[in-house]
């Protein structure tokens, strides 16, 4: 049973590597500073620190740390209530209350245990402790330690705490304590303490704040975020760390009235069975209390730096988040986007974290900079130039070429050098910079999706593929885990990420994908085909979706791939096939294929060329690619009793249709997502090994060099598939 134990952890290990969830320890060989050097022995630029005000080295913290060894020794080796206070701990705990403006303070050995030694000592069942849904950990888990009522409010949400008040007085709570951070730190926002404060004296509650990265920088002083909201006189506690801006060492405290801080000191199991704060670290905190009294150049600095990095991110088309705080998360979308982009930041000198879910929430991943007084301008403008130098570069119309480092692949990836790509609609959409690509794409970004390429590394798990391999690849990256995926309708994941959309993508000379989703070529298909098998397998699965042997089909919408679902739909033995637009260009490609029919709407009435062609009763299958109303409203009044429409085409907004006739004519609607995997790219293969002919749809070639002249060809509306050659 006890190796069960174990091989339960070594899977759960994988599991969290595979999922590129393992957190990895970055060394650091220096001391730490703004410059610091890491294990390889390159120096970085650390954005990734709590080291905001640049005191975590500085000489005068260096100096007095001596200085306390000195005096008091190296540490204390007992608990504070046996033998362990001296002199300067209570020195330090009397500066530390007069600087945040309360009675009394007491020093712990973490922030994490001040927050854990609090709620238990001062709450019992018959209280209540009202917490911001984004508190910390340490909130979170002192909390849970407590026996009192526990209530959550959504983030800043004064309406929502106003309700978990009234129901917590409704229950006949004795106290009510309302428990929120100062900063929340993984966005860089500051609580609306004025409103917590408000809402606390309307419903007689005690108001606890974490300042932990506010105190020594926030408010016109650097009291903290009391300070900054005004509302120094109406916090009762205050809990902190020495670990961040206060010299970055460890330690923390709480803060407030006198009797708060008698009763921890003869409850708080922290406090009472943890040693003492070490000396060196005492007399070093004093000196930085010391120093923030005595001017304000540091946070002066601190501020110039965070508007400068704010500015020139915002410029550059950066999705930022916060305000008025050195924390400025950048916001990326996806955890693999932010963990690759932190990775490649490396490489540039420029040492962040990406994070992602658990730690914030799915969709939000990000990578956390955090300004310290100690950078310079130029590493600021330096920070910004490696920020911008990967493909999607600005949140604005247009696209660009730049370097960028080679990406890594896990256990379960294919590192794929690409050979051709080809140009979608999706990323015509990117580089018009529409609303939903504002929307949905993470700025830079790698972007594109269709592609074709050759394996040149394999990660260590991986089985079935090897070195020169030719392949294409699922766009769709499915979770593996939810009910579809488990279910074998991966294509119906609800967790889907996109390539080239949330993550990086094939417009570059490499890129990473699960194995699971690539797709070996057959030798007789060409490149120029295999590059667009992406948006052919939608036009497969749509046209597909149901049996159409001497069927007459309706195709609305020529673009590429209504083209090639027509093409698709005739060659598998549909009787007639009618496909429709208003662009005689594409119109004109279809003819070139062998389309019964196509036919410009503009110019000439669908009726009479269903008369034309024999069709009495109307059209037994409608494809539906254009996402246009009027288009989808045509197909409904033309088909059949008992037909079936296969809708891909997605509409600009919400559509209105009768739906009368939906249901007197017994209308079948299936909506079609990307491709079935992969099932539909066997299909893909076969069909074209027996003969299907794609080749007219390709109108346009170019050298990646050239991808402008591509662009432009794919946003004039007269052009099939564009592809852009990487050799």
């Amino acid at each position: 049973m006890r190796e069960d134990f174990y091989q339960q952890l070594t899977s759960q290990l994988e599991t969290a590597r595979a999922e590129g969830l393992f957190k990895e320890e970055r060394i650091i060989t220096s001391a730490q500073q703004a410059d610091i050097t890491v294990a390889d022995g390159s120096h970085v630029i650390n954005f990734c620190a709590n080291n905001y005000l640049g005191l975590a080295n500085h000489p005068q913290l260096i100096e007095a740390a001596k200085h306390g060894m000195d005096k008091h020794g190296f540490g204390m080796a007992s608990v504070r209530f046996i033998c362990g206070t001296q002199d300067s701990h209570k020195q330090l705990e009397s500066k530390l209350a007069d600087f945040l403006g309360t009675d009394d303070a007491i020093l712990y050995s973490s922030c994490f245990d001040a927050n854990g030694g609090l709620f238990e000592t001062l709450l019992g069942p018959e209280d209540a402790i009202i917490s911001d849904a984004l508190n910390h950990a340490s909130i979170i888990d002192g909390v849970r330690l407590c026996k009192a009522q526990r209530y959550r409010y959504a983030n800043n949400d004064m309406q929502e705490l106003e309700d978990r008040l009234k129901e917590a007085r409704a229950a006949g709570a004795r106290h009510v304590m309302i428990a929120t951070d100062g900063v929340f730190s993984m966005d860089g926002v500051i609580a609306n303490l004025q409103g917590v404060c408000d809402l606390a004296d309307k419903y007689n509650a005690l108001v606890m704040v974490d300042d932990s990265h506010a105190v020594g920088f926030v408010g016109a002083n650097g009291r903290g975020t009391h300070e900054y909201c005004d509302v120094m006189d109406r916090v009762d506690i205050i809990t902190g760390t020495l670990g961040k801006a206060l010299g970055g060492a460890s330690g923390g405290y709480t803060a407030g009235r006198k009797e708060v801080i008698e009763w921890l000191r003869q409850r708080s199991r922290p406090y009472l069975f943890s040693n003492s704060l070490a000396p060196a670290i005492v007399s070093a905190s004093i000196k930085v209390l010391e120093m923030l009294e005595s001017g304000e150049e540091l946070r002066e600095r601190l501020w110039s730096n965070a508007r400068l990095f704010r500015e020139k991110m915002s410029a550059a088309g950066f999705t930022l988040a916060g305000a008025d705080h050195a924390i400025i998360p950048v916001m990326l979308g996806e955890a693999v986007v932010a963990q690759n982009f932190a990775r490649e930041l490396q490489k540039e000198g420029i040492y962040v974290t990406g994070f992602f879910y658990p730690v914030v929430p799915k969709g939000q991943a990000r990578i956390r900079t955090q300004m310290s007084a100690a950078h310079t301008p130029e590493q600021i403008e330096r920070a910004v130039d490696a920020f911008t130098r990967i493909a999607k570069l600005k949140a604005e119309e247009g696209i660009w070429m730049t370097d960028a480092p080679k990406p890594e692949m896990g256990h379960n990836d294919l590192l794929i050098k690409i050979r051709k790509t080809a140009i979608c609609g999706t990323d015509v959409h990117i580089y018009n910079w529409d609303e939903w690509s504002q929307k949905t794409i993470p700025v830079p970004m790698v972007v594109g999706h269709e592609y074709v390429g050759e394996v040149v590394g394999i990660g260590q798990e991986v089985k079935g593929f090897k070195i020169g391999d030719r392949v294409s690849g699922e766009g769709h990256i499915t979770c593996g885990h939810c009910r579809n995926c488990r279910g074998g309708r991966t294509h119906l994941c609800r967790n889907t990420t996109g390539v080239g959309v949330n993550r990086p993508g094939c417009f570059a000379e490499y890129l990473v994908i699960p194995a699971f989703n690539a797709f070996k070529i057959p030798d007789n298909i060409s490149d120029d085909l295999a590059s667009i098998f992406d948006p052919f397998g939608n036009a497969v699965h749509t046209a597909l979706s149901f049996d159409l042997v001497g069927e007459d089909v309706l195709v609305s919408g020529a673009g590429p791939i209504g083209i090639m679902a027509a093409a698709v739909a005739k060659h598998v033995g549909a009787r007639n096939v009618v496909i429709t637009d208003v662009n005689e260009y594409r119109l004109e490609l279809a003819r070139e294929m062998g389309i019964t029919r196509a036919v410009n709407v503009s110019k000439e009435s669908l009726q009479d060329v269903m008369s034309e062609l024999g069709m009495t009763e109307g059209f037994d299958v409608g494809l539906e690619m254009s996402g246009a109303p009027p288009a989808f409203r045509t197909m409904l009044d033309t088909m059949n009793h008992g037909g079936r429409i296969a809708m891909l085409g997605i509409p600009p907004s919400d559509m209105s249709i009768d739906w009368t006739k939906v249901i007197f004519k017994g209308l079948f609607i299936k909506g079609i997502y990307g491709r079935e995997m992969f099932e539909t790219w066997y299909k893909m293969a076969a069909l074209i090994q027996s003969g299907l002919d794609l080749s007219p749809i390709i109108t346009h070639r170019f050298s990646i060099d050239e991808f402008q002249k591509g662009f432009d060809a794919m946003r004039s509306g007269q052009s099939g598939k564009v592809i852009l050659s990487w050799d």
